[in-house]
């Protein structure tokens, strides 16, 4: 590694990377370990720091109506504010007396929402949603745990405002009846239409830890963007966890209860302001792929529809030693961090200073010790997180090795703004750089690494931003992420666009070709490359053109109204956010569909619409029945 800092310097900072295994569950929700035992074990393999994610609450509660709040189907299990948000936080303290190799940082896996259908008395109850799942990291005080906006929580007057017409409406019932039995007027019966508007309005009390409730169907993304704001103006950390697992997803029972969570990576889309999502797990993650939903988020970023970038992180999801096959520190997130405290994991988290990483073997995993994009005229150059201010072609520097010195090989992919730019295959240990020539220089670009070896270890980078201009201009290190940001500032017009299918690079006499290969899928490389200085010359891949599937239009009394889902929608003139936008949509603006289309995006179709004399594409995604 040192060899690697001297190649790539000079460098303002030397920053220490720091081996972190997120999302780990201890006995204070449904783990195995104590958070003690846990220190222990990451002590043992290694690892230098450990996210503790345990539930924060674990209820759910089926109401029979009308006083669905008295009486209730209930299943719970343990959680941090059933053992005591303080303890919780003592423990994770002293844990970190008796154990300072080891940094243990508290964070929480939050539920907000779920939704019943079905009914008990028919057999077939179940809760959607239940393993919607956001980790919540950066809390430090146990106020902050007991008020998280989920469903079955502690008392809150913050919403109690949304409560009070039905609630004040039975008390003054209440008052009604009282006064005629005073007056004698049919006292038994005034007495007890009294009690019955007392236990009315104690079941729709005002105090209440969400204004949402699991009996009137499906809110959408409103309680998770509700819970994202909840975290973020208290200068925490948010992160979509397991969007795409199937352990942590799919159809399974809580006790007597039926649950189902779909696959939901579309929520990376529909939600703003979150820190980033999980990017890695012992699988590869469908929306971290090449034009994936990372990527359509990242250049959502690009475009100004958001206000700063989602990183990628690798989550353990670790509950037991070998369960599920899972291993404590089998899939890892390495901060580039200034010193080993709290604080600083938090900012090179927050600032996306970090990579994610598999580790297959106890002793062995990549090593992204370098990778840097530079302006090779002015002599500057950033890192994972950082904003690169370019008047020229950039140069991408890279250094990786395998930490056990296990000599082996490794298939690097750079991707320039979701689209696959150079493939190569290498020995590892790597240290090499890249100019890319066919950069459009009109336009803001990012890059980021996907790094697989043959024995399966995986690593992601996050990205590194590049904006161009002739004129001199100062770089910028990182993209500052607001630790605090208000809901004004949610996503203003998503669109995810059909990934691009990529031609064949086309190179000069004078540079080495290079065979495409499958970023995702190993194969056996014909010949390993050695590591070279020579920077080649390699044609980007051409701009994909998605052709319109022609289809006839339908007649007007084929159409029908359909709802904007999002607060402001951008439709375009094509089926893919590089088309350009010839309309925007506000929520719950009524559209005409005209017809659907062959492109499909996670199971749902492109669609075109019309609103006044115009037409446009728009993912169905974002749309909704007029109901």
């Amino acid at each position: 590694m040192l060899l690697a800092i001297l190649f790539f310097a000079p460098l303002k900072v030397l920053a220490i990377p720091l081996d972190l295994v997120i999302d780990v569950k201890s006995k204070f929700s449904d783990g195995c370990l104590s958070i003690e035992n846990l220190a222990e074990l990451a002590q043992h393999r290694g690892i230098h720091g450990l996210v503790i994610a345990d539930h924060e609450r674990v209820s759910l509660e089926y109401g029979f109506p009308p006083v669905e709040h008295l009486l209730k189907k209930k299943e719970s299990g343990p959680s941090i504010l059933e053992n005591s948000a303080s303890t919780y936080l003592a423990e994770i303290r002293q844990v970190n007396k008796e154990f300072p190799k080891v940094l243990v940082i508290p964070g929480v896996e939050s539920a907000p929402f779920y939704y019943w259908t079905g009914s008990p008395f028919n057999d077939n109850l179940v809760a959607h949603n239940w393993d919607k799942h956001l980790l919540v990291v950066g809390f430090n005080a146990p106020h902050e745990y007991e008020q998280l906006p989920t469903l079955n929580s502690n008392a809150s007057w913050t919403y109690a405002s949304h409560f009070y017409w039905p609630f004040f409406a039975y008390v003054g019932g209440g008052v009604f009846f009282l006064v005629l039995y005073y007056r004698k007027n049919r006292p038994g019966l005034s007495m007890t239409a009294a009690v019955l508007m007392g236990v009315l309005a104690f079941n729709v009390h005002p105090l209440r830890s969400s204004p949402f409730d699991a009996y009137h169907g499906d809110a959408g993304v409103a309680p998770y963007q509700q819970t994202i704001d909840y975290a973020t103006q208290r200068g925490a950390l948010v992160f979509w966890n397991h969007l795409e697992s199937p352990d942590a997803n799919g159809d399974r029972t809580a006790g007597s209860m039926q649950l189902t969570t779909p696959l939901h990576p579309e929520d990376m889309l529909l939600t703003s302001n979150y820190t980033g999502f999980q990017a890695l797990d012992d699988q590869p993650v469908p929306a971290s792929k090449p034009g994936g939903q990372w990527d359509q988020v990242l250049l959502q970023y690009l475009d100004g529809e958001r206000s700063h970038p989602v990183w990628g992180y690798g989550a353990n999801d670790y509950h037991c030693e070998d369960q599920e096959g899972h291993k404590l520190g089998a899939v890892r997130t390495v901060a580039q961090v200034k010193t080993k405290d709290t604080e600083s994991v938090l900012q090179a988290l927050r600032l996306g200073q970090m990579y994610a990483v598999t580790q297959p073997e106890n002793s062995s995993r990549l090593a992204l010790d370098a990778f840097l994009v530079a302006d090779g005229t002015r002599g500057r150059q950033v890192g994972a997180g950082g904003t690169l201010i370019s008047g020229d072609f950039p140069e991408i520097s890279m250094a990786i090795r395998s930490t056990g010195g296990k000599e082996t090989t490794a298939r690097i992919v750079i991707l320039r703004s979701g689209v696959v730019a150079k493939r190569e295959t290498v020995s590892l240990p790597y240290q090499g750089k890249w100019r890319d020539l066919d950069v459009n220089l009109n336009e803001p670009v990012y890059y980021r690494l996907i790094i697989e070896t043959e024995e399966g270890g995986r690593l992601l980078s996050n990205p590194v931003f590049v904006k161009f201009q002739s004129e001199p201009a100062t770089v910028s290190e990182v993209v500052e992420v607001p630790a605090s940001k208000d809901a004004s500032s949610r996503l203003k017009f998503p669109v995810e666009p059909t990934p691009p299918t990529l031609k064949k690079p086309t190179t000069s006499a004078s540079s080495t070709p290079i065979a495409p290969q499958s970023p995702t899928v190993p194969e056996q490389a014909a010949e390993v490359q050695k590591p070279a200085m020579k920077t080649p010359e390699v044609k980007a891949p051409e701009s994909p053109q998605v052709a319109s599937p022609s289809a006839p239009a339908e007649s007007a009394s084929q159409t029908k109204t359909v709802l904007t889902r999002l607060k402001v929608l951008t439709i375009r003139t094509g089926p893919g956010a590089k088309f350009p936008v010839v309309m925007k949509s506000k929520r719950d603006e009524p559209l005409q569909l005209v017809r659907e289309t062959e492109v499909i995006l996670n199971g749902k179709p492109w669609v075109v619409v019309r609103k006044g004399d115009k037409e446009g594409y728009v993912w169905s995604g974002f749309l909704k029945d007029a109901g």
